[in-house]
């Protein structure tokens, strides 16, 4: 089994603002620009599971939670994003 690939900090850090624009909007009554977002949030996502990701090198275990943890409720969002 291969490790998970990274996703490169930029692509997070792309996924984080176009997550915050969904909140945004989402908050401020415009649904429709909201589920957008979440979508092309949603597009970032490595969809890494965590049961078969085997035990990474160093701190790759918290940095695999730590993306499950952000794209999740992305996935329950936007699910006709994937």
């Amino acid at each position: 089994m291969q490790f998970p690939t990274p996703t490169p900090p930029e692509e997070g850090e792309r996924a984080s603002r176009l997550l915050a624009e969904r909140l945004y909007d989402a908050a401020h009554g415009h649904p429709d620009r909201a589920r957008r977002f979440a979508a092309l949030a949603a597009s970032f996502d490595p969809r890494w599971r965590a049961d078969p990701v085997p035990v990474p090198p160093l701190n790759g275990r918290q940095l695999v939670a730590e993306a499950l943890a952000f794209f999740e409720p992305l996935r329950v969002y936007a699910p006709g994003s994937y």
